[in-house]
């Protein structure tokens, strides 16, 4: 059985331990990231983030009718965001992203923040 929990505090909403938890600071709660932390509670969890969070991504995307609105790759599907960071020359290299052990997020629009965004996109893809 799983649980929803609803705190004060400004975090990207989770899913451990069955509990499914969204915070809320003065601007409201990320319900946008629903899809994707209900597939963490689906699938539990393994020692692998990187691994972990494409599948997620992965299949929350594969299960909504807009993949523009689904966390974290708001806008567009995946494969088109990375087909983006190709042309670029930004794709971050696959040993980074397969040694990542955890996905730091400060939510302050930091270099960390881009990157762990970006990986999580690509991680989907």
């Amino acid at each position: 059985m799983s649980r929803v929990s609803l705190e004060g505090g400004r975090a990207i909403p989770s899913a451990r331990g069955g509990t499914l938890a969204f915070y809320c600071d003065g601007g409201g709660f990320q319900v946008e990231a629903t899809a994707h932390e209900l597939v963490h509670l689906a699938t539990g969890h393994t020692s692998a983030p990187a691994i972990e969070e494409g599948c997620v991504i992965h299949v929350a995307e594969a299960l909504t009718s807009s993949a523009q609105d689904v966390f974290p790759q708001f806008g567009q599907a995946v494969d088109r965001w990375v087909t983006l960071f190709d042309r670029q020359g930004t794709l971050s290299p696959l040993e980074r992203v397969l040694d990542t052990i955890a996905f730091q997020w400060s939510l302050d629009g930091l270099p960390e923040d881009s990157w762990a965004w970006q990986t999580y996109v690509e991680v989907g893809s």
